[in-house]
């Protein structure tokens, strides 16, 4: 799925997800058979998603238990992560992930009205959990909590669009702040160093800055919109990424170029199909793919200069999910 580069499949599609469980499940199943052959029956396994917790009353059968999965995780080239894989005799602590448990401990995510310097102590933390566990989950959900939360919003910000009033009480709110531009630039250069340990939450952490960069001079705007430029070409997932960095420049420099052929799509530069259509037989229908007209060009000119949290978490109105 990703040309050979990676083993395995994307994260954070609900549609991935489905196919993971349908793999998962037939390795539960593989797994299940195998222990009643080898007469082992006194165990629990918890499974979410490809997380694991095995309960047995004996070590040995817990060693055991690993050694079976790992042989049948093989079969499908799966393999267990020696670095996140622990056994220990704690049943409550070892039950729950470290980075949550480090999460009850800082006590991150209760906040509601910050200031400035609570929001560096905070960001200071998750930048401590982030280099700990990298690209945790859980470091994407707080950043994502603190965008709902709009933490990071301009004061004297002017509605692009029609809000809800959910977001006009925290207008009221961030009217109150007061922040100094160095603390500002001091948050943003937080951020960025925690998209490099946890590269999927880029497109989140854009959304944080470019809610901050209004605040500083033009020149510094220019200078850190730079900087998230050049460190984008040594992260993990280029394409992606580049993706929701030309959505957070387009209003603000039209000047950067990049690679991803779907942003020369927006930027008029790609003139060949990016999609493979060599197995369409229509030349109608393969003529009109292949002119790229997927890019709504009116709503390309209406989207606001500062992005906002609802577009990298489109799903965040459905709980159930």
């Amino acid at each position: 799925m990703q040309n050979g580069q990676t083993n395995g499949i994307p994260q954070g599609s609900i549609l991935m997800d489905f196919i993971a469980e349908i793999i998962l499940t037939r390795i539960d199943k593989l797994l299940w058979r195998k222990l009643i052959c080898q007469k082992i029956t006194e165990y629990r396994i918890i499974r979410y998603r490809d997380d694991y917790r095995i309960f047995t009353n004996e070590k040995v059968t817990n060693e055991k238990i690993i050694k079976t999965l790992s042989e049948i995780l093989m079969r499908f080239n799966f393999k267990l992560n020696a670095n996140k894989t622990e056994v220990g005799e704690d049943i409550i602590l070892m039950s729950i992930k470290k980075d949550k448990l480090d999460n009850i401990i800082y006590h991150i995510g209760s906040e509601k009205d910050v200031d400035v310097y609570k929001l560096k102590r905070l960001l200071l933390d998750i930048l401590n959990i982030s280099k700990t566990y990298p690209n945790s989950g859980f470091i994407l959900k707080i950043l994502q909590h603190f965008n709902q939360k709009r933490f990071y919003h301009e004061t004297n910000e002017t509605n692009e669009t029609n809000e809800t009033n959910e977001a006009n009480e925290a207008n009221e709110t961030n009217e109150t702040k007061n922040w100094d531009k160095n603390e500002i630039e001091l948050l943003i250069t937080i951020l960025l160093d925690i998209v490099i340990n946890n590269p999927r939450c880029f497109a989140v952490v854009c959304v944080s800055i470019f809610n901050l960069l209004p605040r500083l001079e033009n020149d510094r705007q220019k200078y850190f919109s730079d900087i998230i430029y050049k460190k984008l070409s040594g992260m993990n997932n280029v394409g992606y990424n580049e993706i929701w960095l030309q959505r957070c420049l387009y209003k603000v420099d039209k000047t950067k170029t990049y690679q991803d052929r779907m942003c020369k799509v927006v930027d008029l530069k790609e003139k060949e199909s990016i999609f493979n259509n060599h197995f369409i037989s229509d030349n109608k229908l393969k003529s009109l793919l292949n002119k790229n007209n997927f890019v709504d060009r009116e709503k390309l000119s209406e989207i606001p200069k500062i992005p906002k949290e609802t577009e990298v978490n489109i799903f965040d109105d459905y709980n159930y999910i």
